[in-house]
């Protein structure tokens, strides 16, 4: 009888702790990075941007670097182009805790690079943003693009 007792209890304590739910962690989602076209324009055959980026999410995030290119223009579309410029931010390291931001500013000296090539689609530049998500001792990275545009409007 004591044997079945002890059991019950066992049994019990066991579903008990089984059915406790651990506190749910939170996860990263790259909808929570808002960016924002705060400027853009052509200065003396330059283009010149600046993006805002807000950490509207409950991860830090950290080792960030945002870059433009152009697409190489084809016959049949475009392709990813092997040169990018990287965009800078007076923050060092670059870290955004939650509700966070920072402005990259991204200077291209098209003329002075590419000079008037015909090749580089500079009408729909671009970005790639780069960066790890931190969790305590853990750097988990997490890379993002697309075009500018489109960018801007889903994020």
């Amino acid at each position: 009888m004591k044997s079945i007792k002890v059991f019950i209890f066992l049994l019990l304590t066991i579903v008990f702790l089984s059915s406790c739910s651990a506190k749910e962690l939170p996860q990263f989602n790259d909808k929570d990075l808002k960016f924002n076209l705060i400027d853009s324009y052509s200065d003396f055959g330059n283009l010149v941007y600046d993006i805002e980026v807000q950490n509207t999410g409950k991860l830090r995030i950290g080792f960030l670097k945002l870059y433009i290119y152009y697409p190489i223009k084809e016959d049949n579309g475009s392709r990813s182009n092997p040169f990018k410029i990287e965009g800078k931010t007076d923050m060092n390291p670059t870290i955004l805790e939650t509700n966070e931001k920072t402005t990259f500013h991204i200077y291209a000296p098209i003329k002075d690079v590419f000079g008037d090539s015909a090749l580089l689609d500079f009408e729909n530049p671009v970005i790639n943003f780069e960066g790890a998500v931190l969790e305590g001792d853990k750097e988990i990275p997490f890379s993002l693009g697309g075009s500018l545009d489109l960018i801007m409007k889903d994020h």
